[in-house]
């Protein structure tokens, strides 16, 4: 009976601990998510004040398809495709 006793208590505890561990990390989740809802909402205020101080700025909507056709800084494709980029000093190969 007490060895009974004491694996129930040592699961119950068990249980406790991994129900504790789960609302921390959906804590922690939901901070990350609020200060993720702060920063947007405070960029979106920026951008409506400085709109209307200043107004709207046409060069702000690029064409879809210059944005789609431009290849990322990041990648390992030469950079000639687009007009005024330097052509890549070496080969990608």
């Amino acid at each position: 009976m007490n060895a009974n006793a004491a694996e129930q208590d040592k699961r119950s505890r068990q249980e406790r601990k991994a129900e504790r561990k789960r609302v921390k990390k959906l804590e922690r989740g939901l901070r990350r998510k609020d200060k993720a809802l702060a920063v947007t909402a405070a960029l979106l205020t920026l951008s409506k004040k400085t709109e209307a101080i200043w107004g709207r700025n046409d060069e702000d909507d690029w064409p879809a398809s210059w944005i789609a056709s431009t290849p990322s800084p990041w990648s390992n494709r030469p950079s000639a495709t687009v007009p005024g980029w330097p052509k890549p000093a070496t080969s990608w190969a």
